[in-house]
């Protein structure tokens, strides 16, 4: 069983009311045979989870997460936030309502990402709550992609546990972008 949601380089994305079939639907993605593993492609191999309150889709060594031509039909009538961490461990997160980008930050350094982003604004108590910021607006002690994981959990309302990135068996699709 996984300890956290980013062990490896990857992208966990949270998509409200949706199932696993119709985020990957949406998405564009092209079914695979069931041997087909992450390392047998470069990028863009995604499970698609079902958890409470929506889906979870995992891609690993990827960073579909940060598509706007991908996350922007995936969140159309409904939200959608996730994380992606590469090998250097650059991470982001993105949040999306509607099909809009509602705010992105790094989840290591969010005061400084939030200078720019009005619409994080609603969600300041959010990122206090998940301890990505104080309560005097300075990055948490231990600011970083594990938290922004929570902070997509709770902006979604979709949870589940980070088992599910090793120990999963939803339905998988390639995604060419």
């Amino acid at each position: 069983m996984s300890a956290s949601w980013l062990d490896d380089p990857c992208c966990v994305v949270f998509v409200r009311g949706l199932t696993p079939e119709e985020a990957l639907r949406r998405l564009g993605a092209e079914p695979v045979d069931d041997d087909m593993e992450a390392g047998d492609v470069a990028y863009g191999l995604i499970r698609a989870e079902r958890a409470e309150g929506g889906t979870v889709l995992i891609e690993w060594n990827g960073f579909s997460v940060i598509i706007e031509r991908l996350q922007r039909p995936l969140s159309a009538g409904t939200v959608s936030a996730g994380v992606f961490r590469n090998v250097n461990h650059d991470q982001e997160f993105v949040h999306w309502a509607d099909g809009h980008e509602v705010f992105r930050l790094d989840p290591a350094l969010p005061s400084d990402s939030l200078e720019d982003e009005e619409g994080a604004e609603p969600f300041l108590a959010d990122l206090r709550a998940v301890g990505l910021l104080t309560g005097d607006g300075e990055d948490g002690p231990d600011a970083d992609a594990e938290l922004a994981v929570a902070l997509a959990m709770r902006v979604t309302g979709v949870t589940a546990d980070p088992a599910l990135v090793s120990e999963g068996e939803g339905p998988r699709g390639l995604v060419r972008y």
